[in-house]
Parts: structure tokens; C-alpha cells; sequence
């Protein structure tokens, strides 16, 4: 009986010569090529995949073959589009070359080297370069302003060669500021359509500034003291630097009075125009300081480059200087009711009001207390002082001492009191020449002790201030019909009869004294029933009529200071006409509404705005 080993041993035998045999033939069929017309027709084991195991890639191997081919392919073109896309632009390298380091205003030269370091000619080249904000492109020694981009188109490079492109620019800037200059080399390779780029940055360092500023204010400052600042500059450079201005900063507390020159912007502005190499210059500013005591306070100054249209500075060089507010052993301050500054009128009543204060920790004793006017438009013979003060005739100062004023004669510590003067404003202003327009009044204030107590033996107890106060111009306006000894002729029946044609003159005019007035504009409507018969006669500009509004308008401009005084009057006129109706018969006709003068005191700052009553046509001849 054969062992169960044997068996297993014939049975698997049998099937593994099978199996070889399928694996044979299989072999035959990849590597063969026999005829596909030939179909055929015998049942073999290879048709039946289910019963011997066959695959569908056996079946039909091309169909496998090419679609794998093809799988590989995408794969390897996928491979090659990924790091050529990494690698574009890599055809081309472009560098620049200069120094690293400059002055503010200086020159340096940029050599722009481009080099082709592929195997293609690189075509349709084109080289852009951008410069820091305010930069000079140098051009036969002439500097020109830099646009926001620079092109320049190149010839194109073979493999292997370069080109080289200077250019000579002026970098401006603060100490220590990273200037940033960037080129990018356009090209397209000979056999693509696409264009490709490689770009460099550099970064320049201003190492020095040549703008140099210093300013002198006092370190130490009472509270409400008047103070001169000046701010110096001085160009220590070789070129010129064009469209530069002064720049301030004021301090909380610091109120502007004048300066020498005026500014152009809100009093922190000054235009310097084109600074030539050394030259020098002094801006003189006036103002008073107001804080706590022993408060610091800063004023800064800036120099750099000025926009007119935008009014903005850019900054090169800077300086600043501390204050301190002082303690004032005895303090004197003046006020025009709660104002330390602002704007007067002719004719107006001033009430000032002259604090004083005891900052000592010791009792003060016989005090004297002076006030001195400033300024033409003050009428000093109508100055009101009550029974305390009295009017030195010599110098036309008020002065309270301790044989007026009780509170005079022993001040204790922290004490404060107040002392009052009115003066009147002169109506009309005096005007005599050219010289006399944009008039100020002040008031200084002085305050001193008599008797110093032994523990401030050595102490200045001391003190003055002043406040001043612009006076804003006078100004007269006018109108008036007229019929006859008019600018214009008229015509038609006066007095005006029913159903008839009467033409008349409206005429507008002005007088100012001391300002000039800016956008001087005059307006006013007709009635329904008055017609503009578009006849004018003026001093300047035209007067014109909106008749959809009904509006006559005469933009004026400006009426410059002493027009109507040292100047003949300045005049507008127009004709109107009207046809009374029965119902107009023994009453007046209204020939114009009220007349609106507006403009702006350029001195003062404030808007002038007069108005005129309605015209009619009963006027006296």
C-alpha cells in the first residue's frame, strides 16, 4: 500500500508540470507574432481564463504595454516641466556692483552686469530699475529727477556673454537708513515665446548727512514767558540740495507769535528753496511757554526736501533741546479777558487783566505791578485804570504800587490777585502809508518786589510777560442806486412811470484798511421783476449774472490793504431795468436784495462777512 507521502508527492508533481507547461506558452504568445486574421476555432485551455487562471493582461499584452508606456511618459514629462519651472529664469544672472555705503545727497555709480549662462541666445531683453523715493538719475552733470521705474532695453546676449549698464544716482536720506536698489533683467530664450526674469537687490546705507541744524532756546523758561528761538542750519556738503525746507515741532503749551522769515505751513514750515554748498542761515521764531513748573518740554527742528502740493517734508536731519519751566518766586501773567492770544477790531473796548502770584514759601512786601501798551492801533488817552493805578505821563505805563493797592503792600505765600486796565481800539485805523497794515497790540507786564525777605536774599523776584493780540482789517462796504451822475447811462422816464422802461445803477463798493483780504466775493439776487440788462463797469474782475438763480455775483479777489484810503475805492457797477405795474404805483421798487461781501483777512485769519440792505428805486439825485 503506498504511503500517503507518495501520493502527495504524485499529485503535486502532476500539477506543477502544468502549471510550467501554461507558463511556457505564455512566454511563446509575448514574444511571437502570429497572424491576426487568423481566428481560432478550437476551445484550448487559453480561452478559458476561469478554469486555467489566465489574466486579462495575457490576453491582450500590447494593449498593457503601450498604456504603461504611456503612464511612464506623463510621469516623466510631469518630472521635467516641475524642475524646469523651478529652474526658469535661471538662464540669465544679473548683478550690481557699487558701493555699499553713501552720503545723503551723494553720487554713487551702479554698474548693472547681465550675463547669459544658458546654451541659448536670450532675445527681446529689457532691463527695469527701481530707486528709493526722491531719488537723481545724473545725467551729463545734470541731476534729474528719478520716475518711479527706469527701462532700458539691452541687445541680446549670445551664450557665454554679458553686458554691463551704468547709471550715476543721488540717494537721499536720514543717518543709518537702508536705501534699496533693485534691477530685473527681462529676456526670452531663442526657442520659447515666454518671457522669464532674474532680478538683485541692494541695499545702501546712508552713513552721513550733510545738513547740519543746532537750535538756541534758553534751558530754563517761566511759565508764560515770551521766547525767542533760533534755529540754525547750514549745508557742510560739495552739491546742492534743491526744494529743502525747515520743519517745527513745538512743545504742549508753546504758543506761536512770529518768526523771521513768515512760514508757509501752519507755522511749523519755513521753504529754504535750493541750499547751495555752505551756505548758512538763521530762522527766528517768537512765542510764549506755558506748563506746570518743572514740566521739560522739547522743540524739535527738521531740514530735508519740501512738496509744494502735498505741503509734506521729508526729513534728513534733526535736532532738539529741552526746557524746563522754571519756578517764578513771583509771577505776572496778562490776559485779554481768559485769552492769551487771538484777534482785535478797530473801535473795540480791551478789558486786560493782569495776574500776579506769590510762589515763595515767605511773605512779600511792597510790590509793585506795571503795565506798557504796544501798537498803533491803541488809543492811549482813553485807558481806564479805576482808583488803584496810575499813568506814568513819561512812559505812558499804568502802574500799581502798595500805596493804591492794599494786597500790594504784604503778599503771603501762594497769595494771588488780579489787577484790570481798559483801553479802547482806534476807529478808524491810521493809515498813512504802505508800512502801516498787519497791526499787533500788547501788553507787557511787569512785576518786581521792594523789600526781599533775608531767606531769599539773592533770589530774582523779578518777572515781565506779554500777550499780544492781531488786529484784523476794517472794512466798508457799500452800495447804492443810482439814476444819474451813474458809472453807466440810464434811460427811460425818473421818477419810474406805469408800464414804462426805467433803466438803473447798482453800484457796489469797498474800502479796507490795514489787512489784505483774500477771495473777496460780493452776492446778490433780483427781484422777479427787475431785469439784468447785462451792461457792468468794474475795478478788476467782471460781474456776472446766473439768470436761472437770478444771482449777481463779482468775484473781486483780492483788496489789497489801503484800497479806499491811501487807493481810490474799489467799484462795481451793473443796470438793471424795471416796467412798473399799477400795483407799483406810489410805493417803492425793490431793484436788488440784500448784498453779501465774504472774503478772509489773510493777516488775522478770520472771515469777513458784511451785508447791505435791499436797493429800491426811490433814490435822491
Amino acid at each position: 500500500m503506498p504511503k500517503l507521502e507518495d501520493i502527495e508527492r504524485e499529485l503535486y508533481g502532476k500539477e506543477k508540470e502544468a502549471a510550467e507547461d501554461i507558463e511556457r506558452r505564455i512566454k511563446w504568445r509575448m514574444f511571437s507574432s502570429p497572424s491576426r486574421s487568423r481566428v481560432s476555432t478550437i476551445w484550448t485551455p487559453e480561452h478559458n481564463s476561469a478554469g486555467d487562471g489566465e489574466r486579462p493582461w495575457i490576453r491582450h499584452p500590447w494593449r498593457y504595454f503601450f498604456g504603461g508606456t504611456f503612464f511612464v511618459l506623463i510621469i516623466l514629462a510631469g518630472i521635467f516641466v516641475f524642475f524646469y519651472l523651478r529652474t526658469q529664469g535661471q538662464e540669465a544672472r544679473i548683478e550690481l556692483q557699487g558701493s555699499d555705503t553713501i552720503q545723503s545727497g551723494g553720487i554713487i555709480t551702479i554698474s548693472m552686469v547681465y550675463k547669459n549662462v544658458s546654451r541659448t541666445t536670450l532675445r527681446d531683453g529689457e532691463i527695469v530699475v527701481t530707486l528709493p523715493e526722491g531719488s537723481f538719475v545724473r545725467d551729463q552733470g545734470v541731476d534729474n529727477k528719478a520716475p518711479i521705474r527706469i527701462s532700458k532695453p539691452v541687445e541680446d546676449l549670445k551664450p557665454g556673454d554679458q553686458g554691463v549698464i551704468e547709471m550715476s544716482v543721488r540717494l537721499f536720506g536720514q543717518e543709518r537708513e537702508d536705501e534699496k536698489i533693485q534691477a530685473i533683467y527681462y529676456y526670452r530664450p531663442e526657442n520659447l515665446r515666454a518671457r522669464f526674469s532674474a532680478r538683485v537687490e541692494k541695499i545702501v546705507r546712508i552713513v552721513k548727512v550733510p545738513l547740519v541744524l543746532s537750535m538756541e532756546v534758553p534751558d530754563i523758561l517761566s511759565r508764560g514767558q515770551d521766547v525767542s528761538i533760533k534755529v540754525h542750519y547750514v549745508l557742510d556738503g560739495t552739491l546742492p540740495f534743491e526744494e529743502m525746507a525747515l520743519h517745527m515741532e513745538y512743545p504742549n503749551g508753546f504758543t506761536f507769535i512770529s518768526s523771521e522769515p513768515k512760514p508757509v505751513v501752519n507755522n511749523t514750515i519755513w521753504d529754504l528753496g535750493t541750499l547751495e554748498p555752505g551756505r548758512e542761515g538763521i530762522i527766528t521764531i517768537r512765542g510764549t511757554m506755558a506748563g506746570e513748573e518743572g514740566e521739560v518740554k522739547a522743540f524739535r527742528s527738521g531740514i530735508g526736501t519740501f512738496d509744494s502740493f502735498t505741503k509734506q517734508i521729508r526729513v534728513f536731519s534733526q535736532s532738539s533741546k529741552e526746557i524746563t519751566i522754571a519756578v517764578t518766586p513771583l509771577s505776572v501773567q496778562g490776559f485779554l479777558g481768559k485769552d492769551r492770544q487771538g484777534v482785535v477790531r478797530p473801535g473795540e473796548e480791551l478789558k486786560f487783566v493782569i495776574r500776579y502770584r506769590n510762589n515763595t514759601n515767605e511773605t512779600l512786601k511792597n510790590i509793585t505791578v506795571k503795565a506798557l501798551f504796544e501798537g498803533k492801533m491803541l488809543d492811549k488817552l482813553k485807558l481806564s485804570v479805576g482808583d488803584e493805578g496810575v499813568v506814568d505821563f513819561q512812559t505812558g505805563a499804568v502802574i500799581w504800587g502798595p500805596g493804591n493797592v492794599p494786597q500790594l503792600r504784604q503778599l503771603e505765600p501762594n497769595e494771588s490777585g488780579e489787577l484790570i486796565v481798559i483801553i479802547r481800539m482806534k476807529d478808524p485805523p491810521p493809515v498813512i502809508d504802505q508800512k502801516d497794515k498787519n497791526f499787533t497790540v500788547a501788553m507787557r507786564s511787569l512785576i518786581s518786589v521792594a523789600s526781599i525777605p533775608d531767606e531769599l536774599k539773592g533770589t530774582n523776584l523779578s518777572s515781565e510777560d506779554i500777550v499780544e493780540f492781531k488786529v484784523a482789517s476794517r472794512v466798508i462796504f457799500s452800495g447804492k442806486a443810482l439814476y444819474g451822475s451813474s458809472p453807466i447811462p440810464n434811460s427811460g422816464p425818473f421818477p419810474s412811470e406805469t408800464g414804462k422802461k426805467t433803466t438803473y445803477a447798482i453800484v457796489w463798493e469797498i474800502k479796507n484798511f490795514t489787512n489784505d483780504i483774500a477771495n473777496a466775493d460780493i452776492v446778490a439776487t433780483l427781484p422777479p421783476n427787475v431785469t439784468w440788462e447785462n451792461v457792468t463797469k468794474t475795478d478788476g474782475a467782471s460781474i456776472t449774472y446766473d439768470a436761472p438763480s437770478s444771482e449777481v455775483r463779482w468775484h473781486v479777489g483780492t483788496v489789497a490793504a489801503g484800497v479806499g484810503v491811501r487807493s481810490p475805492t474799489f467799484t462795481g457797477a451793473f443796470q438793471v431795468s424795471i416796467i412798473p405795474a399799477e400795483i407799483d404805483r406810489d410805493r417803492p421798487i425793490k431793484l436788488i436784495n440784500q448784498s453779501r461781501f465774504t472774503g478772509t483777512d489773510s493777516f488775522a485769519g478770520i472771515a469777513v462777512d458784511q451785508e447791505i440792505g435791499p436797493m429800491t428805486d426811490r433814490i435822491d439825485q
